[in-house]
């Protein structure tokens, strides 16, 4: 039996954004804070000087990457579940926990290698310094968001 497709099963908040784009005026700007609030932090940890000079450099490019993360992820999650299945709950089974699981590491680990690679490479923070403020980002801002079940929204 062919399971339909649903919209609305999709998870937020790339359709949450879609759906009623005022959203955006809010998501981008707490985005941005939280991002600046984990690198201002993370380089606070590091005792890193010139802090104000690494945010200034880095900040833009570590928020764009958080995004197109979340859109990697967003869109492993609607092509799995749209060739095989709806979903309104992660929770709801094994195989939709692990492929949740899955989009949110995957996110992760884009996040991790462009923070890395690109956001803080000219930084003038140390190899291992990037690596500990990227791993940091991947952790704290990978879309966690994806465990929502999206029949609370609806």
């Amino acid at each position: 039996m062919k399971q339909e497709i649903k919209l609305y099963n999709m998870l937020v908040p790339i359709w949450l954004i879609w759906l009623f784009p005022p959203v955006v005026l809010v998501v981008l700007p707490a985005n941005f804070l939280f991002d600046s609030f984990i690198l201002v932090i993370s380089l606070m940890l590091l005792k890193t000087p010139y802090k104000k000079t690494i945010y200034k450099k880095s900040i833009l490019k570590i928020w764009a990457v958080g995004f197109l993360a979340d859109i990697v992820g967003a869109l492993l999650l609607t092509y799995a579940f749209s060739i095989s299945f709806t979903i309104s709950n992660p929770f709801e089974n094994v195989l939709t926990f692990s492929v949740t699981l899955l989009a949110i590491g995957l996110s992760g680990v884009i996040i991790f290698l462009l923070n890395y690679r690109y956001s803080l490479k000219r930084s003038n923070l140390t190899g291992r310094d990037r690596k500990i403020i990227s791993f940091i980002l991947a952790v704290f801002t990978a879309p966690y968001l994806y465990l929502i079940p999206s029949v609370n929204f609806w």
